[in-house]
């Protein structure tokens, strides 16, 4: 029951749940899927399914659940007993995860003619790489020097990089005969493969802010205000802001001006408005320490790996080694998901996913600790000696002594 506290009482989770973001349904995928996989001792064919097809669509939602498949086919290797029934475990779960993506992709070449989760999002690695690349010492070819921010650009960050119009990949012109999206990737190929170190670094860097003790807003990174009840309704100029009491979406056009998408009149709903006295008080405990502690995320981390190190043990009970599986399992899920997202960039709405993750692996690695101590302490080895056999008495055994 205490594993649950985090997700029922971070504010920040609050907020996400009232934003029009995927977050939600990705945290609910997760969930169903990890259930799935631990509901009954022993794993069936229904919840391999079940499992697949939860984290496929979750990978529709945001395509960092891609990765996803890891922990799920490291989870069934060390779980089911048998070769033949891993093969077949492992292809079931591969084809059902692949399903939802292959539906999506598909509908989306369909309707814009490209193929793939995200076909627009060439750049989204461009951020992260941009920012922490050494221009000065990459060998690329001369149009991509174009691609190099500044000094001062860099220290805005990697969401800055790949969002702001000042960005040097928003007025980007690739050479005639080439397309803009793959001039973008080589030049984040590059750096990554040239400069793995600095990218890395940077990774790491962002990855610890997870359990600072404070939340705040580090330099370059998404303001965090940015995931906080305001006493305003919030607006992102030029992609989001309010005309006419309606919400006003744009974007930009390949010579960087503005261009107006859609607004959401046709949805209803009246005027954008907010609930002051309740988004005062929500910003107030936002503020005041209404999320879950850093330090306890650490200790969860801690835990989780004693937990799945606990699966080395010769002498583990049943109930200790299926406490030590689930642990693994939702332990790499949860490092999986962060690492990755730290990866494009830091945020903290990305770091949500730690509340549905974190807390319960912290539960089950503490359950197959305990279990196995206390199996361990109340097994005491046997202080009878041991009686002597009894002598052969056997034709055999009377001859020799003859």
């Amino acid at each position: 029951a205490l594993a649950t506290a985090p997700i029922l009482l971070d504010a920040y989770q609050l907020q996400i749940e009232q934003s029009i973001m995927p977050d939600v349904l990705f945290e609910a995928l997760i969930v169903t899927a990890i259930a799935a996989l631990l509901w009954r001792p022993r794993l069936t064919t229904p919840a391999i399914i079940t499992a697949g097809l939860a984290l496929g669509a979750c990978a529709t939602a945001r395509q960092v659940g891609e990765i996803f498949i890891l922990p799920t086919l490291l989870y069934l290797l060390i779980t089911l007993p048998r070769w033949r029934q891993l093969l077949r475990g492992t292809a079931i779960a591969c084809a059902a995860f692949a399903l939802p993506i292959l539906v999506v992709s598909y509908r989306d070449y369909a309707v814009i003619h490209r193929f793939g989760l995200a076909p627009y999002a060439s750049g989204s690695i461009y951020g992260r790489v941009a920012a922490a690349a050494d221009c000065p010492a990459l060998k690329i070819p001369a149009y991509e020097r174009a691609l190099c921010p500044t000094v001062r650009q860099q220290l805005n960050g990697p969401d800055w990089l790949d969002h702001h119009f000042g960005s040097p990949i928003k007025y980007f012109q690739a050479p005639p005969g080439m397309s803009t999206g793959a001039v973008v990737s080589d030049f984040s190929h590059q750096v990554i493969l040239q400069q793995p170190a600095g990218v890395l670094t940077a990774v790491g860097k962002d990855a610890l802010k997870l359990f600072a003790v404070h939340r705040v807003t580090a330099p370059g990174d998404t303001p965090i205000s940015r995931w906080q009840f305001q006493p305003v309704y919030p607006q992102y100029p030029p992609y989001m802001t309010i005309a006419g009491g309606q919400v006003m979406f744009h974007s930009f056009t390949p010579t960087g001006a503005v261009r107006w998408v859609w607004s959401a009149e046709g949805f209803g709903g009246g005027s954008p408005r907010v609930v002051r006295p309740l988004a005062s008080f929500l910003h107030t405990y936002q503020l005041d320490g209404g999320y879950t502690p850093g330090p306890l995320l650490a200790f969860a981390v801690l835990a989780g790996l004693a937990g799945t190190l606990s699966l080395l043990r010769r002498h583990a009970t049943p109930a200790g080694r299926d406490a030590a599986r689930a642990c693994l399992l939702t332990f790499t899920a949860a490092t999986s998901v962060l690492l990755m997202s730290d990866a494009f960039e830091f945020t903290w709405r990305y770091q949500l996913p730690a509340l549905i993750t974190l807390p319960p692996t912290a539960a089950l690695a503490l359950t197959a600790l305990l279990t196995h101590r206390h199996q361990t302490t109340t097994h005491h080895p046997s202080t009878t000696p041991t009686a002597t056999a009894p002598a052969a008495t056997t034709p055999a055994a009377g001859a020799a002594a003859t």
